[in-house]
């Protein structure tokens, strides 16, 4: 368990259960400006408090380390599946950011200092109101560039055209958004799941 307390901690991506229970044991001084914790302790309360432990995508050693909140980046251009993705998503540990096009999803992985897991869709345009361009792969590297650790997938309608090294390619033509929610949550608590006939092993 690390000893380092939230107002300090290097990682920002997780803190200690001491300084979870400390920020418990008073919700409301948590989102008071001036107090010193950090910004992931108030994004813990906000996502349940302790029932947040328990919350799809967490594991056992997130558990242990008080670390409930991921970043996630979903990247597609349909607005009404986006929304669907995103309220999937919204009662787990993710944090979202989403982007509609390439150009957006470059300013997202810009402005944030940490990113655990991308999801792209292999269809978007280059800015709002260009044409549709497979971008997924460019977007890949860009991502892999300032993020090495982020775990990546594409849910994609032509998942052939695809070269990067995704840790799962989710067929859209197959699987529906339920399936992309089971893998995403699956590898974020560190268990083994099938999709589309395809054995995917984190």
């Amino acid at each position: 368990m690390s000893s380092d307390k939230c107002s300090g901690c290097s990682n920002k991506d997780k803190c200690s259960l001491d300084d979870f229970f400390e920020a418990l044991s008073n919700p409301e001084a948590v989102l008071k400006p001036g107090e010193k914790v950090s910004m992931y302790t108030a994004k813990m309360v906000e996502k349940g408090g302790l029932r947040a432990l328990f919350n799809p995508g967490v594991s056992y050693q997130d558990a242990m380390e008080g670390r409930i909140v991921k970043s996630l980046l979903i990247v597609e251009d349909d607005s009404d599946l986006r929304k669907d993705l995103i309220n999937l998503f919204r009662p787990t540990v993710f944090e979202i950011y989403a982007a509609a096009n390439f150009e957006d999803a470059i300013k997202v992985i810009e402005k944030r200092e940490t990113l655990r897991y991308a999801l792209i869709d292999d269809l978007i345009p280059e800015a709002r109101g260009a044409e549709l361009g497979n971008f997924a792969d460019k977007l890949y590297d860009k991502i892999n560039e300032k993020f090495p650790e982020a775990r990546v997938f594409a849910y994609a309608e032509n998942v052939s055209e695809l070269k990067k090294p995704y840790l799962g390619l989710i067929d859209k033509n197959r699987n529906s958004i339920d399936e992309v929610y089971k893998m995403l949550i699956s590898d974020s608590e560190n268990t083994n799941f099938c999709v589309g006939g395809i054995q995917w092993k984190n």
